[in-house]
């Protein structure tokens, strides 16, 4: 669900990005949007654009483009997808894009940008979820009925489809 109500203060905006949201500009719409996720998005107001611009820029740390042909070297090398990823820094859809391209291109290393010290923050409390999520889910005594029920209804199924069918189409007498 989008959520209507923009982002109108720059605390408002610096308080988002704080708490692990991404600021992206839509270059159709051409406007500044702060995301969290697919459902969850809020439009920047257009008094802060040159803030977002500021803040794009400072956050992009102005990454140069890399030749496609510097790509294509290393692999032609032997070197791994992932092993060319993080030694440009750049994402795997890139390297093989590179691929693609002539060697006199580049290609663009594009990242979503949020202020780091706070993604680290976000990622430890996602972990700290995330497991607490997995004990709930080991201590319920439903989980071992759940499976017990797929390790016999399968086969059970199964056998039933292959019995009717056979007794239907006269392979079987009872």
């Amino acid at each position: 669900m989008v959520t209507i109500v923009p982002v109108t203060t720059k605390e408002e905006l610096l308080d988002h990005l704080g708490k692990g949201w991404k600021l992206y500009f839509h270059k159709t719409v051409r406007r500044w949007y702060v995301y969290r996720g697919a459902r969850h998005r809020k439009i920047v107001s257009a008094t802060l654009e040159n803030l977002c611009q500021q803040l794009y820029r400072e956050l992009s740390g102005g990454r140069e483009p890399i030749p496609a042909l510097e790509v294509q070297e290393r692999r032609w090398q032997g070197q791994p997808i992932d092993g060319i990823a993080e030694d440009l820094d750049i994402s795997r859809g890139a390297v093989y894009n590179a691929f693609e391209k002539n060697p006199d291109d580049v290609v663009k290393p594009r990242e979503r940008l949020q202020h780091g010290a706070i993604e680290e923050r976000v990622s430890e409390e996602a972990a700290e979820a995330d497991s607490r999520e997995e004990e709930k889910l080991d201590s319920n005594p439903l989980n071992s009925l759940i499976v017990a029920g797929i390790l016999v209804g399968v086969p059970l199924s199964i056998l039933s489809l292959w019995f009717f069918g056979n007794l239907a189409a006269g392979k079987l007498k009872i």
